[in-house]
């Protein structure tokens, strides 16, 4: 995933130096200019994701830059000594400000970065608009695809009703009240009938004058509410609010479902092996003249096999948990991944490839390194190539490859197994989901190791995917910056 470009405007030279550090590393592309280097053509030709404009109002170039930013919908967000007051807030009403900070100190640039992650987040938010004033529904949805949100517009309470039967993953409802067919009241009932408060947010809007609306509209299910009219920032404030509780609650229900599961897989998977091994144990101490050499030998091989298969599955768990805190960072050091691929093979997977006589073809074209976490790539490495031998038959081939691409480096690896279905295509990377084909020589499988490399491969700000192979078998692949 190539970082995203960051357009930053500010004359101070330690104030931009620790900008431009802070945001190559969270990932972003700092371009710095001046003032009176910026201009039209650069805004057209540089795709820019955000802008953050450290410049006194009083400036007379403020006036033409933030309407130059705001021609071309990039967030505008504003770096400046004063405090956000209401004389402040007043004064830029008519620019599009995304968002404000005061600079202060070190953590003003943390407050900056939070805001740029936040925009990140948005774009896997889908956003429904309900207001019959064609103006109304312009501004809005100008401001929130501007904040990056994926914007649904509807003229009335039945449009809307429609839009949700088609599109139910909209997390977020912002309704007017009065409305032709079917007004914002009656439309919100509707949704409390199939959706929870948590599950997709309702945000009321509505004039200074109708306050009543609004005490209806909260009594009857609305998380929360704006009036109008309403400034950028306030409506913008609201939709992410309510984002961040939306965020949550599947947050919370991704924990639950994997607690219920590994509850059913701590007395299942785990409690049967552990019984079996336990009463194997048990019968070898309490027979030891019943058993020969050689079904000795395979007694203590099954049991060699369990224990593994079981380790397997709490390591892969303690790895969820590790990765998953809050306080995990990565270890990274510049790594020649051309040298690792080829160690991984020989070392680990060389016996079990001649085992099943598979050929693997590795052939890399140029010496490729990026700064990564050696130990957690390793990891993602293993995995994937551990997946190309359980599902390519004996006699199949295995093609891995690695290579530069711009300013990224490409993985892929291409197997000769059954491919992916649809349905493993919709679940591949998800915890405790198993690909519908069986592996071909009965090897066990826990259901994270997919999951667990989506996550390294997005700690290092990349992105990992699979697809199945036109001629037959999966290819699954990923990249990473080179700049790590």
């Amino acid at each position: 995933m190539s970082p995203e470009k960051i357009l930053i405007i500010e004359d101070d030279s330690i104030s931009s130096k620790m900008m431009m550090r802070i945001l190559e590393d969270n990932n972003f592309e700092p371009f710095l200019m001046t003032g009176h280097e910026i201009d039209e053509d650069t805004l057209q030709r540089s795709n820019f994701f955000a802008a953050v404009v450290d410049m006194k109002l009083a400036d007379p170039g403020f006036e033409e830059i933030s309407t130059l930013i705001n021609k071309y919908e990039i967030p505008l967000i504003l770096f400046a000594a004063k405090e956000y007051s209401s004389a402040l807030r007043d004064k830029v009403a008519n620019k599009k400000i995304l968002d404000f900070v005061q600079k202060k100190d070190a953590a003003s640039l943390g407050q900056i970065i939070s805001i740029l992650s936040r925009l990140r987040k948005n774009s896997l938010m889908k956003v429904l608009l309900v207001d019959d004033s064609k103006f109304a529904l312009t501004l809005a949805a100008s401001i929130l695809k501007t904040a990056n949100f994926e914007v649904f517009t509807a003229s009335d309470g039945q449009e809307a009703v429609e839009i949700l039967n088609s599109t139910p993953d909209i997390s977020i409802v912002l309704t007017d009240y009065d409305m032709p067919v079917l007004n914002g009241l009656d439309l919100l009932k509707k949704i409390r009938e199939r959706f929870d408060r948590n599950s997709m947010a309702v945000i009321a809007v509505s004039q200074m004058t109708a306050q009543t609306n609004i005490t209806t509209f909260l009594r009857n299910g609305a998380n929360d509410y704006v009036m109008k009219p309403y400034t950028n920032d306030e409506l913008y404030c609201r939709v992410v609010n309510s984002a961040e509780l939306v965020e949550s609650y599947r947050e919370i229900n991704r924990i639950n479902q994997n607690m219920n599961y590994l509850m059913g897989m701590a007395s299942h998977d785990i409690r049967g092996p552990l019984g079996s091994i336990s009463e194997l144990c048990s019968y070898l101490a309490e027979n030891p003249d019943e058993y020969g050499k050689d079904s000795y030998k395979n007694t203590l091989n099954i049991i060699a096999e369990t224990s593994e298969h079981i380790l397997s599955m709490v390591n892969s768990l303690l790895d969820i948990s590790t990765i998953d805190h809050k306080d995990f960072v990565l270890k990274k050091s510049d790594t020649s991944l051309t040298e690792l691929i080829r160690q991984r093979i020989d070392q680990i997977f060389l016996k079990s490839v001649q085992t099943k006589n598979i050929r693997i073809i590795y052939e890399p074209v140029q010496e490729v390194s990026a700064g990564i976490d050696k130990t957690r790539i390793i990891q993602v490495l293993d995995n994937l190539i551990s997946n190309a031998v359980k599902f390519t038959p004996a006699g199949g081939e295995i093609i891995i490859d690695v290579k530069k691409s711009g300013n990224d480096v490409y993985f892929s690896i291409k197997d000769s197994g059954p491919g992916l279905t649809k349905k493993d295509m919709d679940q591949v990377f998800k915890e405790f989901k198993k690909l519908s084909a069986a592996p071909t020589s009965g090897e066990n499988s826990v259901g994270l190791g997919l999951s667990i490399c989506k996550r390294i491969i997005t700690l290092h700000n990349g992105e990992i995917g699979a697809r199945t192979r036109p001629e037959g078998g999966a290819d699954f692949y990923f990249n990473l910056p080179l700049k790590g």
